[in-house]
């Protein structure tokens, strides 16, 4: 990372501590209407999370790879929801970089532009006159009560069922949430259903699904697509684990086992089940890293 990519890091970093007050007094709230509160996500967008990978030439971060791991992490260490928004989000923003460059910066202006993208199904593209007419259900839609946009993935209706499977863009507001998000896990990640019943998308707010074509120079727009969208995703129980590991162990120092003195902390097997925890989130964090550092270099 250059100096300049630690130092933003840095300051995203510093954001998402600012964050941990509201983030414990919204917790209860979030649980129980089993998504971010509105003041949450609207401190999120505030501290720019949700443009990480927005072109640096339309006001985003433009993060490295690494650096986006980084701010990430911090962020699902706070609240495993609020990182898995963060990671779709913040992701998702790489869509600017995809669309000419006069709508994408017509869509994304606003700090609070959120992009919900599912690979979970494939909806109807019906072409007409100067774009599609889309239809269909998606599933597992992260964040989609917050959402400006939809990325709904639809295969064109050419009448071969074999036509080509593009991203279409479309206002949220169109969209109709099925309210199915009933789980344990990431339980205020909102991750809703929704449809879109023959809606009017422009051509120009489309582009392939898997090689979607690079309008902005960066490396995060020249990256695999489905590559893209499983970082995005992946970073997240990194960490969750770190913040885990974390909590137990800073637990330890004041515990002791019942008719000892000595603390749980320097008791062996605490030690060794801890630094086998650790060396396994080592691995798995050295291999997220290294893998998307081979497919950097393929982006070149």
């Amino acid at each position: 990372m250059s100096s300049d990519t630690q130092d933003t890091v840095s300051l995203l970093k510093a954001r998402i501590a600012a964050l941990a007050p509201l983030v414990a007094d919204q917790r209860e709230a979030m649980e129980r209407e089993r998504r971010l509160t509105r003041p949450v996500f609207q401190a999120i967008a505030e501290a720019g999370l949700l443009r990480l990978w927005a072109p640096s030439t339309l006001g985003g971060w433009e993060l490295s790879h690494p650096a986006f791991m980084a701010v990430v992490e911090e962020a699902a260490a706070l609240d495993g929801s609020l990182g898995w928004i963060v990671g779709n989000g913040g992701g998702m923003s790489r869509a600017a970089g995809y669309l000419p460059e006069a709508v994408a910066r017509r869509l994304f202006s606003r700090d609070d532009a959120f992009v919900v993208a599912t690979n979970g199904a494939i909806g109807e593209a019906a072409p007409v006159k100067g774009g599609y007419r889309i239809s269909g259900r998606w599933p597992f839609a992260s964040g989609i009560h917050h959402a400006s946009l939809v990325a709904a993935a639809c295969r064109v209706a050419d009448g071969s069922g074999q036509g080509p499977v593009l991203l279409c863009y479309a206002p949220a507001e169109h969209a109709e949430i099925i309210d199915n998000w009933r789980v344990s896990g990431l339980r205020a990640s909102g991750s809703c259903d929704y449809t879109l019943n023959d809606v009017f998308v422009p051509i120009d707010h489309t582009h392939d699904m898997l090689n979607p074509p690079a309008m902005q120079p960066g490396l995060p727009y020249r990256w695999p697509a489905v590559s893209a969208f499983a970082t995005t995703v992946s970073v997240v129980p990194l960490g969750i684990a770190r913040a885990a590991l974390d909590s137990f162990t800073g637990g330890l120092a004041s515990r002791a086992r019942a008719g000892t003195s000595v603390s749980l902390r320097d008791r062996e097997l605490i030690q060794s089940e801890v630094g086998r925890a650790e060396v396994l989130h080592a691995a798995a964090r050295a291999l997220l890293l290294s893998t998307m550092n081979d497919l950097t270099q393929i982006g070149r």
